[in-house]
């Protein structure tokens, strides 16, 4: 139709053609439209009556009353009609339609402006009521396409009728329960199947459904399908990334019909790489920010876990439940349509510059920092839990100087190795940091700790595995632990010689006389001092063999500055602060209850 129009145009002034044109633009077009939208009201008709009595009272009324359009569609058919549908010429037929109408009618409805350069010659052709620039028709039967698109990519009949009961929490039945997993099995396989056709799809059947509060009934059908592990509720909805990645600073986006100015993009290098969110400052409200989602369901997801409350003592970042401008009236912060929420605006824990301390004694900045963070993992310690994802990179400081997840964590059981890593790569590589955050949170007097070290100090010092004569801690018995003892001691194997081999080349320098079984016990001496004063006996340092071989090169009588004491008495000053702390606030919080 697009291609045939355009060429016969430049014979208008030798043909009287307007008629004609005027007869494909308006008569032919919109009589093409009605059949297609006859199509449509037919299969909702053949659903609503061929289902429960709710969908009949509420459903087909409040169909035709939200999308308003087309009103002629309750007389065009009748009831006996319904009964021939046929799905596979209702596909067909509207398949065929939105292929050689797409273009051509997008042309007409779009803003852009080489669209609106294309349509010009044709406007004086087009009546002022013509379906072909309706947007409302336009998006109903984009609707029809995604559908009949859903259900030809998983070869599957939507299941509509019990996604209704799912919407309303009702039962059901074990029919139903085989037929709903059979649905998202087929969704799962369907590599065509794009994440907005299905998330277009979803909106159609909770509008059709006549279900008064829609957004409630959205979330309920995201987390069953996210329950039922829909993959595609976590696929990139490229719809939302493009329309996200042109953002720019100066930009405007719109959240329940308040428009917001944003500003500077937030967050680190490592989080962008990952995509998963994107955080921009917002220029009306500083003390907020607005995060966008890669796709559109995860919010409803994240808003829907939000209530379960569990946070593994992370308190987790607050969204703003209403936003105001001056003369506007106050909205939700979080988007119906799932593409935006609006949150309290904090500062992240670890900064782009490393830690400062040089001394075990932290600076000051550091210490208050540091004494949070091991305040923290003591309580985790005390609940015995180690939270998923636990990692520096969604925490932040909030005013009251409590820890603030921006990510919501699921409650896992107790793990040393998972705490051991978090201060691992929370001290950023500074040795007096990790100490610090070992030593104040008591992880080094942990059960693990003491199991790890005996099991490897062993291996460095008599080169012997001794491992299978020792026992797990009681309430201890994770599989995990063994397998990472083991581990540790093949590793603790092969710095023993490792660090025996460098020996041998000092001494020899050093022409100093040692027998083979006396240097033996000297490296495996050394060893296990420089072990025990690392504060992570889970995790052997790649310079331990090193490290103890040089001491060979000092002579025999000189010995290395014990500082030991001096470190207990600081870190159990530390230790004792934060108890303070966390008694004086929580008196604070029962005199608020």
């Amino acid at each position: 139709m697009t291609h045939s129009i355009w060429n016969i145009l430049p014979f208008r002034s030798e043909l009287n053609l307007k008629n004609i044109i005027w007869k494909i633009l308006n008569d032919d077009f919109n009589l093409a439209v009605q059949q297609v939208y006859q199509l449509r009201t037919r299969r909702l008709q053949h659903l609503f009556i061929h289902s429960s009595s709710d969908w009949q009272q509420e459903g087909y009324a409040f169909f035709l009353e939200k999308e308003g359009i087309l009103q002629r569609g309750k007389k065009w058919v009748k009831k006996g009609e319904i009964e021939k549908y046929d799905p596979r010429a209702h596909r067909h037929t509207i398949v065929s339609f939105q292929q050689a109408t797409e273009d051509f009618w997008h042309i007409f409805i779009s803003d852009r402006k080489e669209h609106i350069q294309l349509r010009a010659p044709l406007m004086a052709y087009v009546s002022p009521d013509a379906f072909l620039k309706n947007n409302r028709i336009w998006q109903a039967i984009q609707k029809e396409c995604d559908w009949v698109h859903c259900e030809g990519t998983t070869q599957k009949t939507i299941p509509v009728n019990t996604l209704y009961k799912v919407m309303k929490y009702s039962p059901l039945l074990t029919h139903e329960k085989k037929e709903l997993q059979s649905w998202l099995d087929a969704i799962n396989q369907a590599e065509l199947l794009s994440v907005a056709t299905f998330r277009h799809v979803l909106h159609d059947i909770v509008e059709s459904s006549g279900i008064e509060n829609m957004v409630v009934a959205l979330q309920n059908l995201f987390c069953w399908l996210w329950q039922g592990g829909c993959l595609l509720l976590k696929r990139e909805d490229r719809e939302q990334m493009d329309w996200r990645d042109g953002l720019k600073k100066g930009d405007t986006i719109t959240c329940n019909g308040l428009s917001l100015q944003i500003g500077c993009e937030l967050g680190s290098e490592k989080e962008k790489i990952h995509d998963r969110f994107k955080i921009f400052e917002l220029s009306d409200f500083p003390d907020y920010v607005v995060k966008i989602p890669n796709n559109r369901f995860c919010l409803f997801i994240e808003r829907e876990k939000r209530k379960e409350k569990q946070y593994c003592g992370f308190r987790l970042v607050r969204h703003i439940k209403k936003i105001q401008k001056k003369g506007c009236t106050p909205v939700s912060g979080f988007d119906e349509g799932g593409k935006l929420v609006i949150l309290e605006k904090l500062q992240s824990v670890f900064h782009a510059s490393p830690w400062k301390s040089t001394d075990f004694r932290l600076c000051e900045e550091d210490e208050k920092l540091a004494k949070i963070l091991a305040n923290h993992l003591l309580y985790l310690q005390q609940a015995r839990i180690a939270p998923l994802p636990l990692s520096p990179n969604y925490l932040f400081i909030s005013k009251k100087g409590t820890i603030t997840s921006s990510r919501i964590l699921i409650k896992n059981p107790a793990n040393y190795n998972k705490w051991e890593k978090f201060c691992v790569v929370s001290s950023k590589g500074n040795r007096h940091v990790l100490e610090f955050l070992i030593r104040v949170s008591k992880l080094d007097r942990h059960p693990i700790a003491n199991y790890y070290q005996t099991a490897v100090s062993s291996v460095l010092k008599e080169g012997k595995n001794y491992l299978l004569s020792l026992s797990l801690p009681n309430g201890h018995n994770c599989p995990n632990y063994d397998q990472r003892a083991e581990k540790l001691c093949e590793a603790a194997q092969k710095i023993r010689e490792e660090c025996y081999s460098r020996a041998v080349s000092y001494v020899r320098k050093r022409r100093k006389g040692y027998s083979e079984g006396q240097l033996l016990t000297d490296v495996g001496k050394r060893l296990c001092e420089e072990y025990l004063r690392s504060p992570t006996p889970g995790i052997l340092s790649t310079s331990l063999a090193e490290v103890a071989a040089k001491s060979f090169q000092q002579e025999s009588s000189s010995k290395i500055c014990n500082d030991s004491k001096q470190r207990e008495k600081y870190y159990d000053n530390q230790f004792h602060a934060i108890q303070e702390l966390e008694k004086t606030y929580r008196e604070k919080e029962r005199k608020k209850e």
